[in-house]
């Protein structure tokens, strides 16, 4: 199928042609056989390998689409992140033994 002009709902899925802007949907997706000319505002956008797509892509910024963030006070939030070897400490020849010896 072939569509001309601006979509809004909740959720689209585009299988043929369309031209025109996708506004605020909560999920889009683009199947194989989607060709989508014109901007895309969605919550979540799923493109699917041989579909096409030109135009302007806004995913993730609708109101309740935020990821959620732990608090401060848990652990997985305080909690520091295992230190890295210096790149000088790394050599060539044995990445695997001095990543090990890291960690």
């Amino acid at each position: 199928a072939t569509l001309t002009g601006a979509m809004k709902a909740t959720v689209i899925t585009v299988a043929g042609d369309v031209q025109g802007n996708v506004l605020d949907a909560t999920r889009v997706e683009l199947l194989a056989s989607a060709a989508l000319v014109g901007d895309v505002r969605a919550a979540t956008l799923t493109v699917a390998p041989g579909s096409r797509l030109r135009g302007r892509v806004e995913c993730g910024w609708g109101e309740g689409s935020a990821p959620a963030v732990a608090p401060a006070s848990t652990p997985a939030a305080t909690s520091k992140p295992a230190a890295m070897p210096a790149r000088s400490e790394v050599k060539a020849e044995e990445p695997v033994a001095a990543l090990d010896a890291a960690s």
